[in-house]
């Protein structure tokens, strides 16, 4: 019997790819229906979750054709805690294999005079959270200038506000802030879906206190940010687009520890 169960579950699990596979590059239905700005996209950098995020970014040039993002803020966790800064950034351009995509070097300049980023080599260049994006930044954004910023966990809370604070003052409807984020770590899928259902209802309210102490996620420090500069715009609507759990796109329904991927955005 445990034979047999196990056996539907790899089925179900192999045709899960196989739709994900056909139609998941195409932007999702309803994708064109945003009404006001969106100013925040969120999407894994665990590769195995790649249609998932390709559709998100699909999705987002789709609603964002008639204002396309002349400038991408690309915020990133620092896993390995390289550096010396709780934000470190780069001002070089970055190649993929489609093509370079163009530093945004005036505003990077700008953060860093304002000490609000610290340029410092190898840091954000060597954090796939930063590069494992930069393939879908230059094919749906190809015109768009980065501003990359690898940010460490844990910042004071002042830091993030001033942050935040920042952001409300300088960005505008041409900026598009991408979180690269990956959800609940480590855990078995049921257990993670649990902890992505909170995380999920944090999100929809821009629960502060949740994000900072509770959330299961790789960027708390990130959507602090992200929460706190989305409330001084007078909050924001989030949309989810793909859930996903790296057990079901394994097709590994009994592995232990997983990964879960949420791409979204918010609309002002």
């Amino acid at each position: 019997m445990k034979i047999f169960a196990k056996i539907c579950a790899l089925v179900v699990s192999y045709l899960s790819l196989a739709v994900w596979g056909v139609f998941l590059i195409l932007p999702p239905a309803g994708a064109s229906e945003a009404k006001g700005d969106i100013p925040v996209l969120i999407v894994p950098h665990h590769l195995v979750a790649d249609r998932q995020i390709q559709g998100g970014f699909a999705a987002i040039a789709s609603m964002r054709k008639n204002n396309p993002p002349k400038r991408i803020i690309l915020l990133g966790p620092n896993h390995y805690f390289r550096g010396k800064a709780d934000v470190i950034t780069a001002r070089h351009n970055w190649n993929t294999n489609d093509g370079d995509i163009i530093a945004d070097t005036a505003f990077i300049d700008f953060m860093v005079k304002k000490n609000f980023a610290s340029l410092e080599d190898g840091v954000a260049e060597g954090d796939h959270s930063i590069t494992a994006l930069l393939p879908f930044i230059e094919r749906y954004f190809p015109d768009a200038a980065l501003v990359p910023l690898i940010m460490r966990e844990p910042m004071l809370r002042k830091n993030t506000e001033k942050l935040a604070q920042f952001f409300n003052e300088q960005l505008g409807p041409e900026t598009l802030l991408i979180v690269s984020a990956d959800f609940s770590h480590y855990f078995p899928k049921e257990i993670a879906e649990a902890h992505d259902k909170e995380s999920l209802a944090a999100l929809q309210t821009l629960d502060m206190d949740f994000i900072e102490k509770r959330m299961d996620i790789d960027a708390r420090q990130i959507l602090m940010v992200v929460a706190d500069y989305l409330k001084l715009k007078g909050g924001a609507k989030f949309t989810m687009l793909f859930h996903t759990n790296s057990a079901d796109l394994t097709a590994n329904p009994y592995e232990k520890s997983t990964t879960s991927h949420f791409v979204g955005f918010y609309e002002l």
